[in-house]
């Protein structure tokens, strides 16, 4: 028997479905009604979003796929930074990141190259 890969289940592995509901129940429980929306939002989004916009997300190339990643990637650290430290550190820090990771997405090549380049002329 072989395993399947599945767009579907990139994001979250099904046994963290039924832990995101209890964190729903017991976030609301507690007041925090932002959280409980989010963890919500979340078990929507992997359960009935994520089947229909798989065989769109198989059909993506690597290059765009790996870009819509790193954006969610961001705001998932974005979100978690809110909660933490509050909306102005958040966005102090994400685009912070956000600089660096373009920064070496343009300029990293003609830093490669200035090595390269580099390399070869101190040769003996």
């Amino acid at each position: 028997m072989t395993a399947t890969f599945s767009f579907a289940t990139l994001f979250l592995p099904e046994w963290a479905l039924p832990w995101i509901v209890v964190l729903a129940v017991a976030a609301w429980i507690l007041g925090a009604r932002a959280l409980a929306g989010v963890a919500i939002a979340v078990v929507i989004a992997d359960v009935v979003i994520a089947p229909l916009l798989a065989p769109w997300i198989e059909a993506l190339p690597t290059w765009a796929f790996v870009l819509i990643l790193v954006v969610f990637a961001l705001t998932v650290i974005n979100g978690l930074l809110v909660l933490l430290f509050g909306r102005e550190a958040a966005g102090q820090v994400t685009g912070t990141y956000l600089v660096r990771l373009i920064d070496f997405i343009f300029l990293g090549p003609f830093r490669l190259l200035r090595f390269l380049v580099r390399a070869i002329l101190r040769r003996p």
